[in-house]
């Protein structure tokens, strides 16, 4: 179990919030198994040409191995933005941050990426990761805005036939990522 899975456990995860935009409330949550059918038709609604995509499987896999997920839901409950999360040595990656296309252009990804790095940094995870495909401009920006920095460029792991910027941030003071 990752150190942000332990420190999440049973707490009221305070940070965790509603909020309210000019189209209308939405809440931040931590995602669990009882999610993957709504994680999965997120992502069937997002398309998938700036993601790898994942099967059902590897959503039950990665909560059930201790990962996390956060999501957004709108005023009627309904799953609207989402990014999976895996830390592990100290750091942790986010990846297929998705958002509906309803519901694009009110910085939901931006919400979403500021509220990982703020977990991060209340569990004591020393750095964050992003790998953003170099042509996904909209994503990249929205990393960039929260203050990640771009550290290399490289053939994406999952799938070599995209480059990837790689995105970094220090959230734990003192912390020197090797």
């Amino acid at each position: 179990m990752s150190d942000m899975q332990e420190s999440l456990q049973g707490s009221d995860i305070p940070s965790l919030q509603d909020f309210n935009l000019a189209s209308g409330a939405y809440r931040m949550v931590l995602l669990g198994i009882d999610d993957v059918p709504c994680m999965v038709a997120l992502q069937d609604r997002t398309g998938c040409e700036n993601i790898v995509p994942r099967t059902i499987d590897y959503y039950y896999t990665h909560l059930f191995t201790g990962q996390c997920a956060l999501g957004i839901r709108d005023s009627e409950g309904v799953l609207v933005a989402q990014g999976l999360i895996k830390c592990d040595g100290g750091g942790s990656l986010i990846q297929n941050v998705l958002v509906d296309p309803a519901h694009r252009g009110q910085k939901l990804s931006s919400r979403l990426i500021t509220q990982w790095l703020e977990l991060l940094k209340e569990s004591g995870i020393g750095f964050a990761q992003a790998r953003v495909r170099i042509d996904n401009h909209s994503s990249l920006h929205n990393f960039l805005a929260c203050g990640m920095d771009i550290t290399q460029t490289i053939p994406s792991p999952e799938d070599p036939r995209y480059m990837v910027h790689v995105l970094t941030k220090v959230v734990k003071d003192g912390f020197a990522p090797q």
